[in-house]
């Protein structure tokens, strides 16, 4: 079995967009996310995280419900295991 990667919450700012037509004066609120994963990869740009892993593949895991946080988006980050 595969070695077990690390479990991260993932504190993060999110993006907000829309297509509708709006005033100039319009906001919307950026949001702030919690994220709860196996850390599948970090580098300087970006950290990915994923729900689930299948580990039974001999050429290692595959992830599955992952998300991928722009490096400048994360407000903090703690290893829970």
């Amino acid at each position: 079995m595969n070695e077990r990667p690390k479990m991260l919450r993932v504190v993060w700012r999110d993006s907000v967009g829309d297509s509708g037509w709006h005033d100039a004066d319009d906001t919307f609120s950026v949001d702030v996310i919690e994220s709860i994963g196996f850390l599948v990869s970090e580098d300087k740009d970006r950290l990915v995280l994923a729900t689930s892993r299948l580990t039974i593949r001999h050429d290692g895991p595959l992830w599955s419900g992952m998300v991928t946080i722009p490096a400048e988006a994360v407000v903090s980050k703690k290893v829970l295991r």
